[in-house]
This record gives structure tokens, sequence and C-alpha cells, in this order.
């Protein structure tokens, strides 16, 4: 009896362990121009519930190539987090990760699930200027 309640204890540790969170928002691969951050002011980026979880860690990566700068490390306990300071992103490629904690217990130790990865990118480059000026010369003088 107590070796099955163990083995179930076991399992359930496992699958959390195993357990990958969803992500929801931004849609991954998303490209932020001016105009999507004149209309959004903040970024949300949302999660599903993960069973058991007590709570989440949220990391926001700024990656270039093989560097990677980590901008924030938030522990949460909602499935969401508002970047109001947009001020800490600048034009380029970022990483969100999330993963899921259980705190230790009297029978179990803290437990982390595996960690989930979207990337977005930043792009505030003005369209290029056409020059529509007509040469000199061209209709004769």
């Amino acid at each position: 009896e107590e070796a099955k309640k163990q083995q179930a204890v076991v399992l359930a540790q496992t699958r959390f362990k195993e357990t990958q969170p969803s992500l929801l928002s931004p849609a991954a691969n998303l490209l932020m121009n001016s105009d999507y951050l004149k209309k959004n002011r903040t970024i949300q980026f949302n999660w599903r519930v993960v069973s058991g979880a007590d709570g989440y860690i949220f990391t926001l990566t700024k990656t270039n190539g093989p560097n990677r700068t980590e901008i924030l490390s938030q522990n949460l306990t909602e499935t969401n987090f508002t970047l109001t300071n947009l001020s800490l992103l600048s034009a380029g490629n970022f990483e969100w990760s999330v993963s899921a904690y259980k705190n230790a217990s009297s029978t179990s130790p803290a437990l982390r699930s595996k960690t989930t990865t979207a990337n977005f990118k930043i792009d505030i480059t003005s369209p290029q200027k056409i020059d529509a000026e007509i040469p000199e010369g061209m209709y004769g003088s």
C-alpha cells in the first residue's frame, strides 16, 4: 500500500518535470515593427496553466547569433507577464521562455518543468523614401 503511494508520487513528480508549458502569445516569430509598437505600448506574454504548478519562471533574452543577454527574469504565480518598459528592448531578435515550478513539501522536493521558448523580432527601421525627383534634362530644356 505504502509502496504504491510512493510509486504514484514519483510518477507525478516525473510527469511534472516532463511537462512543457504551452505558450499562447505573442505568436512565435512575430515581427514587431514601429507600427505595431505605436499601437501596443506594452507587450503581453501569455501561457497555459501547468497542472500542479505553484508558479512560473518567465525569462526574456536578447539573442544576437551566439550571443545571449538576459533582459529580465521574473518569478510569477500568474500565467502572464506584461512588459510595460519597452525601453528595455531595442531592434533585434528576442527569445521568451517559461518553465513551471512546484515548491518543496514534506513529501516532495522542489520540482521544475521543462522550459518552452518562443522568439520574436523587433524591426524599427522606417520605410525607405523613394526619390521622386525628375532628373534634369529628361524632357529637354
